[in-house]
């Protein structure tokens, strides 16, 4: 009896110091996924190069409305065939949103090549970005991506 009393006491503080660790944001049993380093930018921006390539319009052109965009990107990028695409000044104030869609089987991890247009009025601006998001149902923010592509303004 004194023995089964005993480990009950010990499981109980166990689980209470599990629990206080926690709230101090302190844990010693950390998730693998935790463990893992953070991937640099560099990292960052290589997997998005892999996941979406833009033909048009490159880093730094000078655009005009209506703006056409194409490239290609996995089909994990779309849903419904679509991706949400704007236009930006450099504050990130909207200045034009559209959409880009996939000409063909998007349903698949291969590289599926997309066009879309879209309108904006650069609003006396000079430089600005082209936004293209990955869609994103859920709303989940491990599921955003983006690729921003830097832009000037044609007056």
């Amino acid at each position: 009896m004194f023995l089964k009393s005993l480990i009950n006491i010990l499981v109980l503080v166990v689980i209470l110091s599990g629990i206080s660790c926690k709230e101090n944001g302190n844990t010693s049993a950390t998730p693998e996924s935790d463990l893992r380093e953070k991937p640099s930018t560099r990292e960052q921006e290589s997997v998005i190069v892999d996941t979406i390539r833009v033909k048009g319009p490159e880093r730094n052109s000078t655009i005009s409305s209506p703006l056409t965009i194409e490239g290609e990107a996995r089909g994990y990028w779309f849903f419904e065939a679509t991706a949400p695409v704007e236009i930006t000044d450099e504050a990130n104030n909207i200045l034009g949103k559209g959409y880009i869609e996939a000409k063909g089987e998007w349903m698949t991890e291969d590289l599926v090549p997309f066009s879309g247009k879209i309108d904006f009025d650069p609003s006396g601006a000079e430089k600005g970005f082209l936004v293209l998001h990955r869609s994103n149902p859920s709303g989940l923010p491990e599921h955003d991506n983006r690729k921003k592509i830097p832009v000037k303004f044609q007056q």
